[in-house]
């Protein structure tokens, strides 16, 4: 425990004081060096046809699940834009798309294996991306599944309650952890914060703009997008609230999220062979073509 403990500290401060918003390495606790990320195996992980197939199919049914959440709002289509959970299953969409993308164009043409700090190039532009954007899905969904069955849920049921609230953020753990162990590094913290502080400001400026929810039965009348965040008739509320999950809970989540990222062996480059495999024969990479 002493040494695990000691471990998570050293990481910690790394990522913090040493390391970039995407370092490739991690201190390694029993040398006085680093270990370097082995790219291809974390973000696209053998056998290839399975797991991008499989980021394909996860891909696939987020999209379907966000055009029939869409859907399900009808006659208010546009207003569907307004919620937290809309705007967090957008993210997580995006992120399951660049996510394929990515395993595909490295499963395609495999970068060169070195010891890098740094992803490059227009792929590693792409891998950024996808990596920002785990970082914002992954504690947002966490976020959003327990604010909706603790300030929101009324008893009625349909599929977006579950995909929304619960099932889509299973999805990208499995998609991002489980097949791609990305690991969240704490100067991403940035992003998920930023999320945040965007949808509060949409929120204000929903009240001060008298935009009103259509879905009360006083439409138009400066109905909040949610009940328990009325900046209008309950200011101090919605101020409490605000704040209360800004320096918080989001703060909480990202730390827990970050934690379960690193809960299994995460994948290094070490003299050619990726150390959370034991058959090195299976893990002999493919060379960058002439």
């Amino acid at each position: 425990l002493h040494y695990f403990n000691m471990g998570c500290c050293t990481t910690i401060k790394h990522e913090l004081f040493h390391a970039s918003m995407f370092d490739l390495s991690d201190p390694d606790t029993s040398s006085d060096g680093n270990k370097f990320m082995d790219v291809e195996e974390t973000f696209a992980p053998r056998p290839h046809l399975f797991f991008v197939g499989a980021k394909f199919a996860m891909a696939i049914w987020l999209f379907a699940s966000l055009v029939v959440s869409i859907l399900q709002n009808e006659p208010y289509f546009g207003f569907w834009f307004a919620y937290l959970s809309s705007w967090g299953l957008v993210v997580t969409v995006l992120y399951a798309i660049c996510s394929f993308i990515s395993a595909a164009l490295l499963a395609y043409h495999p970068p060169q294996q070195q010891k890098r700090k740094e992803l490059t190039g227009k792929v590693g532009m792409l891998l950024k991306i996808t990596w920002a954007l785990f970082a914002v899905a992954f504690p947002a969904e966490l976020c959003i599944t327990l604010l909706f069955w603790v300030l929101i849920f009324d008893g009625s049921f349909n599929y977006s309650t579950f995909m929304l609230h619960g099932i889509s953020w299973v999805i990208i753990g499995i998609e991002g952890i489980l097949i791609s162990r990305v690991s969240l590094r704490m100067k991403q913290f940035v992003f998920i914060e930023f999320f945040s502080v965007c949808y509060l400001v949409w929120s204000v400026l929903h009240s001060v703009l008298n935009v009103g929810n259509p879905w009360y039965t006083n439409k138009g009348e400066n109905d909040p997008i949610y009940g328990f965040v009325d900046w209008t008739n309950d200011t101090g509320s919605a101020v409490g609230l605000a704040v209360g999950l800004l320096f918080v809970g989001v703060p909480i989540a990202f730390l827990l999220c970050r934690a379960i990222s690193r809960a299994l062996p995460l994948r290094y480059r070490v003299e050619g062979v990726c150390e959370a495999f034991n058959d090195e024969e299976s893990l002999e990479m493919p060379q960058r073509g002439s």
